[in-house]
């Protein structure tokens, strides 16, 4: 990993070179091999960067951290250009750092850890998505932003009385409610443009709990299920709960981290579920029984029912195919 580089062009074709980028709006800060290198976040600089890469070594897995729209840019690229790479949990990242005594925090620094990190444990590429699911990803989070408005926005003018700030409101609100309503229509119709994808929308829909909104979601933000044991779908998810006990100190189990939006849909459809599935309902009363508080039970009700629906999805993508990748 930390071998400098050699004059030579000669380039490595045996074992893999994990590339660290640590990504910004502006720039791309590159190590590899011992060596530092800094291009714009651009097409160009970009472009400049992954010739680079292919003069010094054939076999190379780029590794950078999840920034949100900036990483999800940058992974469409090297999706588009065929190059492996891999996207890290930053809180890892800087774990790993803390562990080996990196007190500093810089870019170059912070490309070194993530190549060095991504090196130690061996990091294998991600599956990169299907472009339409790409599409229908960003039409998803752009309705789910709009939709967050919507609501904070009630919640700011809920104080205005007079007629006529209440016309200006009503006025937003209708505003905001016809661009949800149109990107939601844009989603239906690029799941019904695909046959396969558009089956297994109508299979999440089939499920207990689970809606329209809940549907895209899993499409859109949950790709690895049904690839997933139970145990990595529920941690993935946020609704696995963690041993906390030292010695003799036997601590409560708590959940932790998982992706919070998948969690909180999972939350209210199974608020919803327990009212209206027989079998939700059975479970979740027979842990209210044992004390267990609410939320407790709820979440334990919420792992059954993705444990169910992690093997329901294999089963279905083992049968038909999968449309995501």
């Amino acid at each position: 990993m930390n071998q400098n580089l050699t004059k030579s062009k000669t380039k490595n074709t045996q074992d893999t070179t994990y590339v660290g980028v640590d990504l910004s709006s502006r720039n791309l800060d590159v190590y590899i091999n011992g060596k530092y290198i800094r291009y714009n976040n651009s097409e160009t600089g970009r472009a400049h960067m992954l010739n680079k890469l292919n003069s010094i070594c054939n076999n190379m897995l780029i590794a950078y951290e999840s920034t949100g729209w900036v990483s999800r840019n940058f992974s469409m690229y090297l999706d588009e250009k065929r190059v492996p790479h891999c996207c890290l949990i930053p809180c890892r990242v800087r774990s790993y750092a803390k562990s080996q005594g990196v007190k500093a925090k810089n870019d170059r620094l912070d490309s070194r850890v993530i190549a060095e990190y991504a090196g130690n444990i061996k990091a294998s590429p991600d599956k990169p998505l299907n472009r339409k699911i790409q599409e229908l990803r960003q039409l998803n989070n752009l309705r789910t932003l709009i939709t967050k408005k919507l609501k904070d926005f009630k919640v700011t003018t809920a104080a205005y009385t007079e007629e006529s700030s209440l016309s200006v409101i009503a006025e937003i609100r209708k505003h905001l409610q016809e661009q949800i309503r149109e990107i939601g229509n844009k989603m239906q119709g690029i799941i019904n443009e695909n046959p396969l994808l558009s089956e297994l929308y109508a299979f999440y829909l089939g499920q207990s709990g689970i809606g329209p909104v809940i549907a895209y979601n899993l499409i859109c933000e949950l790709p690895e299920l049904g690839h997933l044991s139970a145990k990595k779908i529920a941690s993935l998810v946020g609704v696995a709960p963690f041993d906390y006990e030292s010695g003799g100190k036997k601590g409560a189990r708590s959940i932790r981290f998982g992706r919070k939006r998948i969690r909180n849909l999972l939350y209210m459809g199974m608020l919803q579920g327990i009212r209206k599935d027989e079998a939700m309902k059975t479970k979740y009363d027979r842990l209210r029984e044992k004390g267990k508080p609410f939320k407790i039970a709820i979440v334990a009700v919420i792992r059954q029912q993705l444990t169910i629906l992690n093997a329901r999805t294999r089963d279905w993508l083992a049968e038909h195919g999968d449309p995501l990748y």
